[in-house]
């Protein structure tokens, strides 16, 4: 998930889990790594608010050490902030209450933001004042330029004049 921005909001500083810097951190990591849309990781599905990593790429991508990552992760799964199964060295981390903390209207599904882009993909034109201005020059700065060239070849270009400067092109 690159790009794009998570909402940290300022309760967060009353949080149990706060002055403990390694599971705070995690925890902020894991709200970054979330699935903000559904979607596939290696063939399985990821819902919004979840991810799949191993315990050496989280280290790796947090900068903690792999017993500082187990640590948090069941500190964090203890106290119900995430839910984490285990499967042949992947861990499915879900963000307990992610919608919550993103602000996200649960009722909205990647099919209906996939309709609403295509939707405002078809609605979506250029102002008229930009169509007004491609028909002027059509009309009044584009004229035929001469047949023949000074040494007598035929030319398919035409003058193009734009404010009384003429551009050959």
């Amino acid at each position: 998930m690159a790009g794009g921005y998570i909402k940290l909001w300022r309760k967060t500083t009353e949080w149990g889990w706060w002055k403990d810097v390694t599971v705070a951190h995690f925890f902020e990591y894991c709200l970054m790594k979330a699935a903000y849309l559904p979607g596939h990781y290696l063939g399985k599905p990821v819902g919004v608010g979840e991810f799949y990593g191993s315990i050496s790429g989280m280290a790796f991508e947090t900068g903690l050490t792999k017993y500082q990552v187990r640590r948090a992760i069941e500190c964090l799964t203890k106290t119900g902030e995430i839910a984490s199964e285990t499967a042949s060295g992947l861990h499915h981390i879900k963000v307990a209450k992610y919608a919550e903390y993103q602000d996200i209207v649960e009722t909205q599904t990647a099919q209906q933001t996939e309709q609403l882009t295509e939707h405002l993909t078809e609605q979506q034109t250029a102002p008229p004042y930009l169509y007004k201005k491609k028909k002027e020059r059509r009309r009044k700065n584009i004229s035929p330029k001469s047949p023949l060239k000074g040494d007598g070849e035929k030319e398919d270009a035409y003058e193009r004049r734009y404010d009384g400067i003429t551009y050959l092109g």
